[in-house]
């Protein structure tokens, strides 16, 4: 094993139960971990509008990345469905006394932290 170590540069140590166990589920790959963010399918149109105002000497603020984010969300759209239901999933989903939580203001601080 520390000749595949050296080989292939690995700095990380897998514990063999790891390895078996994921042989005898067949499953090898370790996507991510945890539940996938109902906005990982436009994160990616973010991640390339921040890039673009970045090359413009221009990046993004966290207020304006939070209103880009929070404006391809749609009213009434299944996305939203979606976030909302994650955040309820999670226990992050206040009805009441919370202004992070209106229709168009759904993504907060913590979801910009976190992207």
């Amino acid at each position: 094993m520390n000749e595949a170590k050296q080989k292939y540069n690995i700095t990380t140590s897998i514990s063999v139960n790891t390895i078996k166990s994921r042989i005898q589920r067949k499953k090898l790959e370790c996507k991510h971990r945890g539940t996938e963010s109902p906005m990982a399918m436009i994160e990616a149109a973010i991640l390339e509008i921040a890039i673009q105002r970045g090359r413009m000497n221009q990046p993004l603020t966290v207020a304006e990345g939070l209103h880009l984010a929070n404006s391809l969300i749609k009213p009434g759209s299944e996305l939203e469905k979606d976030v909302v239901s994650y955040f309820q999933r999670r226990g992050q989903y206040l009805t009441k006394g919370s202004q992070t939580k209106l229709p168009g203001n759904l993504l907060g601080v913590g979801y910009w932290r976190g992207f």
